[in-house]
Order: C-alpha cells, then structure tokens, then sequence
C-alpha cells in the first residue's frame, strides 16, 4: 500500500528527555513548515519544537505572515516552546520581528566533516565546481565565462537545465545532461566520495544565489579545502566566509570569472581552509550544546551529557533534512517517553 504524501514531514526527534522534535522547512519557506504536525504529534506533552530554516526570513512579507503563525502556533500548543534556528544575525533579526523565539545556530555546523574531506594530490579538471539546485534562484548563467566548469545539482527541471546547458556549453554534467536521459540513462546519484573527488578536482567553489538559506555546498566546499567565490547574498552561507577562504565579487559573468581567477592565482592551502572551518563548526556545535543545556534546565533534566547522546545517537550528515511519516514521528515520540 502507498504512502500518503500528505503524511510525509520534515521531523527528527533530537533529544528524548526533556521532548525536542527538530523540523526543516521547505524551499522559499520563510515560516514554520511542519511543526503545526509535530505540535499534534506531542498529544498535550511538554517539549519543545526547533524550526530550522531552509530560507531566509529577511523579506517584506515574512513579518506579518511569520507573526500570525508564530501566534497561532502559541495558541494551539501552549506547552509546547517554540524556536526557531537563525543562520545568522540578519537572520535572527528578521525572525524575532515576527514574535518568534530564535538563537543564532547555523545549519551548516551539522554537515558530517568525516565525509566532505580533504582528498589530496588529485589534477585539477576543473577551474570551478557548482553544486546547486537546478532551479533559476541558482544563476547558474554567472558562471557562463568560466572556460573548465562543472556543474554538480540536484532536484529536476528540464526546463530550467535546458537554459543552464544552453548558457553553460563548456560545462561538464557529472549527474548527467538532457541529452543523456533522452538517450536512456538515468540521472547519477553522488555519494559523498564522488562528491570529495569532484571538489578536490577544482580550483574554487561557487555560490552565485543572491538570496537563499545556509547553502550546504558553500560548507562541502571548505571542508573539502576549496575557497570559495561568493556574490553578495542573505540566507546565512556567509558565516564561515573570511578573507582567506572566500573570494567576493559582484554578480556579473565576467565578475565571477575575473574572482576565480583571483582565487586560483592566490593558491590558498587547502588544509588551512578545512582547519578553519571545523573551528567555526565546533564553536555553531557548542553554541548549540549549550541552547539544549538551556532547555534540559528548564524541564529540570540535566542528568546526561546531550553533546555524547547527540553525536552518538542522533546525528548523522544532513540531519535537519529527515523526512519521516506523522505515524512514525507519533512512535518515536512514544518511545523517547519510555527512556531506555
């Protein structure tokens, strides 16, 4: 029997004791995705509900949209906390206009760092690698005057692809062209590995949204020891940005073309950008640590150490992403009660 996709949400319980459900939201989301679900899911249980962006909350609109939620949210669920995860100060500011609880914790401190590594003494195919959706808030059409590219997505839009083969011929496809479907072959999955060696095979990495979430790319980039090239943009994905490791420039083609070359001539040590971003991963992680801390003391249950049962337990690369059923998040939530 098929699964319902009206059931299917975004929800990982993330800590048993006190109850703390984590949800992503969805693709230009500004608002509370699936924790109106989740708050049914608790049954009248206290706990808490972490709501972890998957866009930026800094637009005209998110503010009153954004309240009337946040109220209604309150409303329904009164012992249920509500908080929302703000991938930086810009973003935090925009949320609590809305009347929101929020605390500063980047999303991309949550990538696994074992996967996305460094994978040394591999030849350079490619000046630059983009990994991105396959959707026009991407602009992939900036990285037209790059001569050695690829381009490295996910999510399907023939529509979209056709523009971006169009604009991008110089471009190498590792999932795969239109021309390989029509021709039979399916789209390639990238594991991580792949991942690894396609980064450790370029220059730079891309990030060319002007208004997104984190980017996860732009974190796989620098774990992977690439620096990055970057337009001005919200969302979050500058946090782990500095002058070392990024390479700023204005989102024009010939801008970006003009900021790769700058950053292959700079000849950055690739050890020292993956060193410098698990520090800024470890500090969002302990930043993080200490907010569950916050919440353990509030429901009086300080008798563990959540940053051990965390890493052993719950995370995994990507976390915030977990789909699950409302059924099975109504087990799990069942099963933390019952404290093995």
């Amino acid at each position: 029997m098929s699964q319902d996709n009206s059931d299917i949400i975004k929800a990982v319980v993330i800590s048993r004791d006190p109850l703390v459900v984590a949800t992503k939201t969805y693709y230009r989301d500004s608002t509370l995705g699936d924790a109106m679900a989740i708050g049914e899911c608790f049954e009248g249980r206290p706990g808490a509900i972490v709501v972890v962006p998957a866009w930026t909350w800094r637009k005209s609109d998110t503010g009153v949209v954004g309240r009337d939620r946040v109220e209604t949210f309150r409303e329904r669920f009164p012992n249920i906390r509500l908080i929302v995860f703000a991938a930086d100060e810009g973003e935090r500011e925009a949320i609590t206009r809305t009347g929101a609880e929020t605390v500063v914790i980047n999303q991309n401190a949550f990538l696994d760092t074992d996967l996305f590594r460094l994978a040394e003494d591999r030849r350079k195919t490619w000046d630059a690698v983009y990994t991105a959706k396959m959707l026009p808030f991407k602009r992939h059409h900036l990285a037209a005057e790059i001569p050695r590219l690829a381009v490295v997505y996910y999510g399907s839009n023939p529509e979209y692809q056709a523009e971006v083969e169009a604009a991008l011929p110089q471009a190498d496809f590792p999932n795969g062209t239109l021309a390989d479907f029509a021709a039979g072959q399916r789209r390639k999955w990238l594991n991580q590995d792949t991942m690894a060696d396609i980064y450790a095979r370029s220059h730079v990495g891309l990030c060319l949204s002007e208004r997104e979430g984190t980017m996860w790319a732009s974190a796989e980039y620098l774990l992977c020891g690439l620096p990055v090239v970057s337009v001005p943009s919200i969302g979050g994905r500058e946090t782990f940005f500095d002058d070392y490791n990024c390479f700023r420039c204005e989102p024009t083609t010939e801008s970006v073309l003009r900021a790769v070359e700058r950053a292959i001539a700079a000849r950055r040590d690739p050890r020292e950008i993956r060193r410098t971003c698990l520090n800024r991963i470890d500090a969002v992680r302990q930043d993080f640590y200490a907010f569950m801390d916050e919440l353990r003391a509030q429901y009086g249950n300080a008798s563990y150490d959540y940053a051990t049962e965390f890493m052993d337990r719950v995370f995994r690369d990507k976390l915030w992403k977990t789909q699950t059923t409302v059924e099975a998040l109504r087990g799990d939530i069942e099963s933390a009660g019952r404290h093995d």
